[in-house]
């Protein structure tokens, strides 16, 4: 039997209509001094370190407004235990305080908002299903017979961590952040094979309808049309 992957939050750089002007980025916490080290991914290749100044460390920039990235923090510098998390780096002022693992985010109102609506309470269910995982993980190894149980439990953990980018689409259909929120649903297919999964078909049919679902500016934006074409992409190739 096919062991279960962990599920991480990953979510890909990408761009969207939301607020302009220039970015203003705050970062501080109460450990959070020289000589860490803290910088934004703004693409695979392109990054921007922040620097130190009056107990906090500062980014600014416009070259990747209204994207997700990724921010990258580095506690003692040495470069041995860098921590990753994704934020919406929207236009004007963002606050983020890191002093208990977590980040809280004040400022920009999309910004606070992927925090506080999508990634928090995400990484607090990523974290359930992976503890789940390395139950069922075990149970397959010693030929548990309360295997069908730690199935049915890490099913139903699976369906509350999806159910939040997809609640979230359903009540802000014109939000910027609806396709951010379904490229998160979307990471659920990686790794998967059309034909060999009966679920990769249901779960494309379930993206393409809550793409559709979307207010007609989101849909024709940009990265609205970008994400489309991906979806046609995943349509052919489930029978692949």
């Amino acid at each position: 039997m096919k062991k279960i992957r962990l599920l991480l939050l990953l979510i890909a750089p990408l761009s969207t209509y939301a607020q302009e002007g220039a970015y203003q980025l705050t970062i501080t916490g109460t450990k959070l001094i020289p000589p860490a080290k803290v910088w934004l991914m703004l693409s695979k290749s392109k990054a921007d370190t922040a620097k130190f100044n009056k107990g906090a460390y500062a980014i600014s920039g416009k070259d990747s407004l209204n994207k997700v990235v990724s921010l990258k923090i580095d506690r003692d510098g040495s470069g041995k235990q860098v921590n990753t998390f994704p934020i919406f780096l929207a236009g004007g002022a963002i606050v983020i305080k890191l002093d208990t693992g977590e980040l809280t985010i004040t400022g920009n109102t999309l910004s606070r908002q992927f925090q506080e609506e999508l990634v928090t309470p995400m990484s607090l269910e990523a974290k359930n299903r992976n503890w789940l995982a390395f139950e069922y993980d075990a149970a397959i190894d010693h030929n548990s017979p309360d295997l069908a149980n730690f199935k049915k439990r890490y099913d139903q953990e699976t369906a509350v961590y999806y159910a939040i980018p997809e609640n979230f689409i359903k009540h802000a259909p014109g939000s910027p952040l609806a396709i951010p929120a379904l490229t998160i649903m979307g990471n659920a297919l990686t790794g998967m094979q059309g034909k060999d999964n009966p679920g990769f078909a249901t779960m494309v049919d379930d993206l393409n309808k809550l793409f559709h679902s979307l207010s007609p500016a989101i849909q024709n934006s940009p990265e609205g049309l970008k994400y489309a074409q991906r979806l046609a992409k995943l349509k052919a190739a489930e029978s692949n």
